[in-house]
């Protein structure tokens, strides 16, 4: 807590595109997490490719973790 006190906070407005149905918003945030730290533009045409990307990658990390788990055990 004390290691926070000093830090200067800012807040800023990114351009950014808007989600526009109720379903997608997990993919949204992983979108918009992965091109901050990328230092990438925040806007998106098809959130749906996106989104199969980003199932392949978290089924793929899934694959390997349990795999490595069995070797383990």
């Amino acid at each position: 807590q004390t290691a926070l006190k000093n830090v200067i906070w800012s807040v800023e407005l990114i351009p950014h595109t808007l989600q526009t149905d109720g379903f997608n918003c997990g993919p949204f945030v992983c979108f918009f997490a992965t091109q901050y730290f990328k230092q990438s533009p925040m806007e998106i045409d098809d959130i749906s490719a996106f989104r199969k990307t980003f199932f392949q990658v978290t089924l793929i990390y899934q694959i390997k973790f349990i795999k490595l788990e069995k070797k383990l055990i």
